[in-house]
C-alpha cells in the first residue's frame, strides 16, 4: 500500500504556513461557533496522539490515525473521499485570500483534484468576491468538461471585467467548441483584456469533432458553436480593434485557423505600427503556409523590427517555395548575426539545393554561432561538394563549430564517404585525426570505403583505414584485413593485426586458416592477433616462428636505413639561401616593371624551379637547346633576364656555365653579381673557389659577399679556409655567413676564430659561430660553448647545445640537463637529443623526466637521445616510452627496441606484466619481432592469461 502523503495535503500545509487559514477565520470572525477551516473533527481528535501538534496538519489535510491491527488497512497517512471532500472546502475558500501566491496555491490543489472538485467550484461562481470567481473560472478551465464550461461561459456575462477576461482565458484552455458563439460575442467587450483573451481563445479551441457530451447541448442556451468562417470573420474585424494586444492575438489565431479570408487580412496587418502585430502577422502566414504570402513575407524581411524580419525568415522556410530560398540567400548576408543565424537555419529545413553554394560562403562567417548553424544546415543537404565543405570546416579555429562539424558528419557522411576517407591525407593533423574518428562514428556504411582505402599508397590513410574497421567490427572487414597483413607498410599492417583483435572471435577461423601462408611476416601478424585474443592455436605456430629464426634482421619492422644526418647545419645555409632569394624579388618589386613578375613569383613561389627561371628568361624548357640559349641570355640588356637566366644555369650544374658566370660575377650590376656568386655555389665545382675568394675579399656589395662566403661553404675546398678566416672581420651579415662556411668546410684551423664571434654583439652571428664549432667538432670549443648554452638569445642557446651534443664532450651533461628542462621547446628538444649524442648514462636520469612531460615533441626527443645511449636502464625506459599516448613516439621506441634485439628481450618480457595495454600489446610483437626463445614461455602465460580474462566479443558492434 502507499502511504506516501497526497500532493494536495501538501499544498494544504503550504497554505497554512503562510497564513491561508487565518485569512479564512478572519473572515468568518462574525459566526464564531461554526467550525473553522483550523478546526477538527471530534473524532480526529479523540485519535491524535498530540491534539496541539495536529492541529496545523490536521484539519487542513482530515488525516486520521488508525489502530487497526491490519497492516493492509488505512494508516495515517491515507485519506478516503469524504476526508478529500473535507479538503476541498478550505482550498475554496483560500481562492480568495488576498495573496495572490495562496490563491494560486488553492487552484492548482483543485485543479489537481480533477472532477471531485467541479461542482464545488461551480457553486461559488456565484461567489460576491471576484477574486473567487475568477480563480474559480481558471480551475474550471483547466479541468475541463460539459458542467465546468457551461459555468464557464455565464461568467462571460459577469458584471466584472476581469472576472470575464479569465472565463474567456479559462474557455481557451478548455477548447471549449460550445463557447465559440459566446467568445465571438466576447470580442466587443468594452474591457479590452476580455477581448483580447476572447481572441486567444478562439484560436485555442481545436476543431475536433462532436463528443459524446455534445448531444446534451443541443438546441440549448449554450449551444455555441459556429462555423469556422464566422469565427475567421469576428477575428478579421478585431485586427482592426483600437488596442493592439487584441490584433495581437487576433492576428495569432488567425494563423491557426487559416483560410483565404485570414490571409488576406494577415497580409494587411504586415503594415501595423505595431510591431507585436507585425510580428504574429508574420509568424501566422508562416503557418497557413498559402505562396500567396511569399512576395509580402520577403518584404518584411526589410521591417525595421529584427524579431519581425526574424519570424518572416522562419514563415518563409515553412513555405518552402523557390522565391522564398533566393530571400534566404540573401539573408545570409545580413548585416544583424541573429538574422543570418535564423536564414542559415530555415535553409537547412527546406534542403533546397541553389542553397549550397550560399552556404558554402557563409561557413567563412566572422561569427561561430553563425558557422555551427551553417554546418548543421550543409549537413541537411547532403551533397559531395558539402560534405567536403564541412571536412575542410574541421580546421575552423572555434572548438565548438569544430565539434558540430564531427557530429553533423557523423550523422550524414554515410551519403558520401569519399571526402572523409580524402580528409586522411589532409596535411593537417587534427582534420586527419578527426576523418578517422567520423568514419567510425559512420559505422557500417563507411565499411566499404575503408576496405578500399586499405590499399592506399598513404601510410596514414591505409592505418587509420584498418583502425577504423576494427572499431566498427564489421565481418565484412576480415578477409581485406588479412590480406593487407603482408602490405608495404608496417604501420598499416600491425593496424591490420590490431584491428583483428578488436573484431574478435568473428575473425578466429579466418585468421587460423592464413596460418598455411607461406608468408612469414603474414603468419607473425597472425600470432601476434591470436596471443592477444589468447587463443591457445598461436602456441605451436609461435614456437616455430622462433625455430625459423634467421641472422637477418627483423621482418616486421622497416629495414634500418642510412644513420640520419644531421641537417642542423644545413638548413641553416638553406635559410640563407632563401632569405637572399627573397632580397632579390624584392628588388624587382621595387623596381615595378611587370615583365618582372614571372620571375618574382620564381623566387617566391618554388624557388628551386629551374623551368619557372627558364620561363622568366624567355627560354622554353622543352627546347633542347635550352642551355645554350641562357647563356647566350647573359648577355640580355634587361638584368631581370640575366638574373633568371643565371639562377636556371645554377640550378642546372653544368660545367660549360662556370666560366661565363665568373664574368659576371666579376662586372656586372651588384644584384646579378650576388646571383652569379649564388649560382656558382650551387653547381659547386673548385674553379670557382678563387674567383669567390676574391669577390669575398674585395667587392664592395655586402650581397655579394655574403653569396660568396655561402658559396664557398658550399663547395668545401680548403683553399677558402683563410679567406673566409679574415671577412670574420667584416659586418655582421658577412660574418654570419663566413661562420657557417667554415663550419661546412670543417677546418680546426677556424676554431680560435668562431670562439672568439661567441662573445659578438649580434646574437646571429654567435648563433651561427656555435653552430661552426659544433660542425668542427673541436673539444677546445667545450667551454666557451657551455658559457653561451647561458645566452641571453634563445636561438644561441639552442645552437650551443647542439654544437655540444655534436662534440660529445661528457663534461657537458651538467649543464645540457639543465637546458633540457629550462627553456623554449626547441631548446629543450636540442639539449635532450645532444645528451643523447653524448652517450653518458648519467643523463639517463633526466631523459626518464623527459618521458613524463605533456609534450609530445619533448618526449619525442628524450626517446631519440635514449636510443643513442647503450645502457640497461635506458633501455628499461624504453620499454616504459611503448605505452606513450603518441603514436609516433611509441613507434620511435619500437624501432630502437627491435634494433637492440637480445639486450631488449628481458626489458620487454617484463613489459608483458605491465598495467599499461600498449605496453603489454608492444612487448608481444617486438618479442615476437626479435624471436627469441626465452620469449616462448613468458608470451604463453600471457596468452593464457589473456584467455582467461577475455570478455564475450558481440559479432557487431554497431
Amino acid at each position: 500500500m502507499n502511504h506516501s502523503v497526497p500532493k494536495i495535503l501538501l499544498l494544504l500545509l503550504t497554505l497554512t504556513l503562510v497564513g491561508v487559514a487565518a485569512g479564512i477565520s478572519e473572515s468568518n470572525k462574525e459566526n464564531p461557533n461554526e467550525t473553522t477551516i483550523l478546526d477538527i473533527n471530534e473524532s480526529e481528535t479523540q485519535q491524535a496522539i498530540e491534539p496541539p501538534t495536529l492541529t496545523l496538519v490536521g484539519a487542513a489535510s482530515g488525516i486520521s490515525e488508525s489502530t487497526n491491527e491490519n497492516s493492509n488497512e488505512t494508516t495515517m497517512l491515507d485519506t478516503n473521499e469524504s476526508e478529500t471532500q473535507q479538503a476541498i472546502e478550505p482550498l475554496i475558500k483560500a481562492l480568495g485570500n488576498d495573496n495572490i501566491d495562496s490563491r494560486k496555491e488553492a487552484r492548482f490543489a483543485l485543479e489537481e483534484m480533477g472532477e471531485k472538485a467541479v461542482d464545488p467550484l461551480i457553486e461559488v461562481i456565484d461567489s460576491e468576491n471576484p477574486e473567487i470567481r475568477c480563480e474559480a473560472a481558471l480551475a474550471l478551465g483547466n479541468i475541463g468538461g460539459q458542467k465546468a464550461e457551461k459555468a464557464i461561459i455565464e461568467l462571460l456575462n459577469d458584471e466584472d471585467s476581469k472576472v470575464r477576461s479569465s472565463a474567456a482565458l479559462a474557455l481557451g484552455n478548455a477548447r471549449s467548441q460550445r463557447a465559440e458563439k459566446q467568445l465571438i460575442q466576447a470580442l466587443s467587450d468594452e474591457d479590452e483584456k476580455v477581448r483580447s483573451n476572447s481572441a486567444w481563445a478562439l484560436g485555442e479551441i481545436e476543431k475536433t469533432g462532436s463528443s459524446s457530451e455534445e448531444d446534451d447541448w443541443g438546441g440549448t442556451l449554450f449551444s455555441g458553436k459556429v462555423e469556422n468562417e464566422e469565427i475567421v470573420e469576428a477575428l478579421c474585424l478585431s485586427l482592426e480593434d483600437n488596442n493592439s494586444e487584441v490584433r495581437s492575438n487576433a492576428a495569432e489565431a488567425l494563423g491557426k485557423l487559416g483560410g483565404e479570408k485570414a490571409e488576406e487580412s494577415l497580409i494587411q496587418a504586415l503594415s501595423e505600427k505595431d510591431e507585436k502585430v507585425r510580428r504574429n502577422a508574420v509568424e501566422a502566414l508562416g503557418k497557413i503556409g498559402d505562396k500567396k504570402a511569399t512576395e509580402p513575407l520577403i518584404k518584411a524581411l526589410n521591417d525595421e523590427d529584427r524579431e519581425t524580419r526574424k519570424k518572416a525568415i522562419v514563415a518563409l522556410g515553412e513555405l518552402r517555395e523557390e522565391r522564398a530560398t533566393e530571400a534566404l540567400i540573401k539573408a545570409l548576408s545580413s548585416e544583424d548575426k541573429e538574422i543570418r543565424c535564423t536564414a542559415a537555419v530555415e535553409l537547412g529545413e527546406i534542403g533546397d539545393q541553389r542553397a549550397e553554394k550560399a552556404l558554402i560562403s557563409a561557413l567563412s562567417d566572422e561569427d561561430p554561432e553563425v558557422r555551427s548553424l551553417v554546418v548543421e544546415s550543409l549537413g541537411k543537404l547532403g551533397e559531395e561538394e558539402s560534405i567536403g565543405a564541412l571536412v575542410q570546416q574541421l580546421k575552423d579555429p572555434d572548438q565548438k563549430v569544430r565539434n558540430i562539424t564531427v557530429k553533423t558528419l557523423e550523422e550524414t557522411g554515410d551519403r558520401n564517404t569519399k571526402p572523409i576517407i580524402q580528409a586522411l591525407k589532409d596535411k593537417n593533423k587534427n582534420v586527419k585525426q578527426y576523418a578517422g574518428d567520423i568514419l567510425v562514428g559512420i559505422g557500417k556504411p563507411a565499411v566499404k570505403p575503408l576496405i578500399e582505402a586499405l590499399s592506399d599508397d598513404d601510410a596514414y590513410t591505409s592505418s587509420t583505414a584498418a583502425w577504423a574497421l576494427g572499431n566498427i567490427g564489421d565481418k565484412r572487414a576480415i578477409k581485406p584485413l588479412i590480406q593487407n597483413l603482408s602490405a608495404e607498410n608496417e604501420e598499416t599492417r600491425l593496424s591490420c593485426a590490431r584491428a583483428l583483435v578488436e573484431i574478435g572471435e568473428p575473425a578466429v577461423p579466418y585468421m587460423i586458416k592464413s596460418l598455411e601462408n607461406q608468408n612469414k611476416t603474414v603468419r607473425k601478424y597472425i600470432v601476434f592477433s591470436l596471443i592477444e585474443m589468447g587463443d591457445k592455436r598461436a602456441v605451436p605456430e609461435l614456437e616455430e616462428l622462433f625455430k625459423e629464426k634467421t641472422e637477418t634482421s627483423a621482418e616486421l619492422t622497416e629495414k634500418k636505413g642510412d644513420e640520419k644526418v644531421d641537417q642542423t647545419l644545413q638548413k641553416a645555409v638553406e635559410e640563407k639561401d632563401l632569405n637572399f632569394r627573397k632580397e632579390v624579388a624584392n628588388a624587382f618589386e621595387d623596381v615595378g616593371n611587370s615583365e618582372t613578375k614571372p620571375l618574382i613569383n620564381a623566387l617566391k613561389a618554388d624557388p628551386q624551379n629551374i623551368k619557372k627561371y627558364e620561363e622568366a628568361s624567355g627560354v622554353n624548357p622543352k627546347d633542347k637547346k635550352a642551355p645554350e640559349k641562357l647563356l647566350d641570355a647573359l648577355k640580355h640588356e634587361e638584368s631581370y633576364v640575366r638574373v633568371s637566366s643565371i639562377l636556371a644555369l645554377g640550378g642546372m650544374r653544368k660545367e660549360s656555365s662556370i666560366e661565363p658566370l665568373i664574368q659576371i660575377l666579376v662586372k656586372d650590376c651588384n644584384e646579378t653579381k650576388a646571383c652569379a656568386a649564388f649560382s656558382l655555389g650551387e653547381i659547386g665545382n673548385k674553379k670557382a673557389v678563387e674567383p669567390l675568394s676574391i669577390a669575398l675579399k674585395t667587392d664592395k656589395y655586402d650581397n655579394v659577399k655574403e653569396c660568396s662566403a655561402i658559396s664557398l661553404g658550399k663547395i668545401g675546398d680548403q683553399r677558402a679556409v683563410d679567406p673566409l678566416i679574415m671577412a670574420l672581420n667584416e659586418n655582421d651579415s658577412v660574418k654570419s655567413c663566413a661562420a657557417l662556411a667554415l663550419g661546412e668546410i670543417g677546418n680546426p684551423k677556424a676554431v680560435k676564430s668562431l670562439i672568439q664571434l661567441l662573445s659578438d654583439e649580434d646574437p646571429e652571428v654567435r648563433q651561427n659561430a656555435a653552430l661552426a664549432l659544433g660542425a668542427i667538432g673541436d673539444q677546445k670549443a667545450v667551454k666557451s660553448l657551455t658559457v653561451t648554452l647561458q645566452d641571453g638569445d634563445e636561438n644561441v642557446r639552442t645552437a650551443s647545445a647542439w654544437a655540444l651534443g655534436n662534440i660529445g664532450n661528457a663534461t657537458a651533461v651538467g649543464v645540457l640537463n639543465s637546458a633540457a628542462v629550462d627553456g623554449n621547446e626547441t631548446l629543450r628538444c636540442t639539449a635532450l637529443e645532444a645528451l643523447g649524442k653524448i652517450n653518458d648514462p648519467k643523463a639517463v636520469g633526466t631523459l626518464e623526466k623527459a618521458l613524463e612531460d605533456n609534450n609530445s615533441r619533448i618526449r619525442l626527443s628524450a626517446v631519440t637521445a635514449l636510443g643513442e645511449i647503450k645502457d640497461e636502464k635506458a633501455t628499461e625506459t624504453l620499454v616504459r616510452a611503448l605505452g606513450d599516448n603518441n603514436k609516433e613516439v611509441r613507434n620511435c621506441a619500437s624501432k630502437i627496441l627491435i634494433d637492440r634485439k637480445e639486450e631488449a628481450v628481458k626489458p620487454l618480457i617484463r613489459g608483458l606484466s605491465s598495467e599499461n595495454k600498449n605496453i603489454r600489446e608492444n612487448s608481444v610483437f617486438l618479442l615476437i619481432d626479435i624471436g627469441d626463445k626465452r620469449a616462448v614461455k613468458p608470451l604463453t602465460k600471457y596468452l593464457n592469461a589473456n584467455n582467461k580474462a577475455q570478455p564475450e566479443i558481440q559479432e557487431n558492434k554497431t
